[in-house]
């Protein structure tokens, strides 16, 4: 994971306090086009990180609609009664 990203989230989690959620999904290696479009000296290495630790990109997108639901549980949802 960049250490400009963590930083940036540990800096708004910081900044914002207890009222908003900060959460970073930091998956790793994540199955994409990114094998297909190296070449040279790296691209043997992609492709044998590919093979041992590639994430599905589906695993990654449930990961963050988990994030996000369990955030918006927390959440207090305001209601106005009758009608606009």
């Amino acid at each position: 994971m960049k250490f400009a990203v963590r930083a940036n989230s540990d800096g708004l989690r910081l900044k914002v306090g207890p009222e908003i959620q900060v959460c970073l999904v930091g998956p790793g290696l994540v199955d994409s086009e990114l094998k297909y479009n190296t070449t040279g000296m790296a691209e043997k290495m992609i492709l044998d990180l590919h093979e041992k630790t590639v994430v599905p990109a589906e695993t990654i997108a449930r990961a963050i609609a988990y994030a996000m639901n369990a955030c918006l549980s927390l959440l207090p949802i305001p209601f106005k009664g009758g009608r606009t």
